[in-house]
């Protein structure tokens, strides 16, 4: 796993593979799933350019999803209710609820 520890409790985002890739181009690193240990828990980097959001459209999930917002705001919309999130903002897209980015 790119950007992987020594240490399988510290994970780190590799910032040349995303600087690689090109800011306007969507960018994801698998921080923990299954393949790298984990249990009951996925953790996902995502780095959206501006402009662009889930490629997926509306959408629900079998699990709760947390987006925590570094930089920049998104437009979320989660079960037909529309708002920005700015920075430091921790997004809570509930099980089953239809939702999009």
């Amino acid at each position: 796993m790119a950007g992987e520890s020594t240490n399988s409790s510290l994970r780190t985002v590799d910032h040349a593979a995303r600087a690689a890739k090109g800011a306007e181009n969507r960018y994801e690193q698998d921080l923990i799933d299954a393949l790298s240990g984990g249990t009951n828990t996925m953790v996902r980097y995502v780095d959206t350019p501006p402009g662009s959001g889930s490629p997926a459209g509306m959408h629900v999930h079998v699990f709760d999803q947390l987006f925590y917002i570094i930089s920049g705001t998104m437009s979320i919309e989660i079960d037909g209710d529309c708002f920005e999130a700015g920075p430091g903002s921790l997004v809570v897209f509930p099980e089953g609820v239809p939702h999009r980015n």
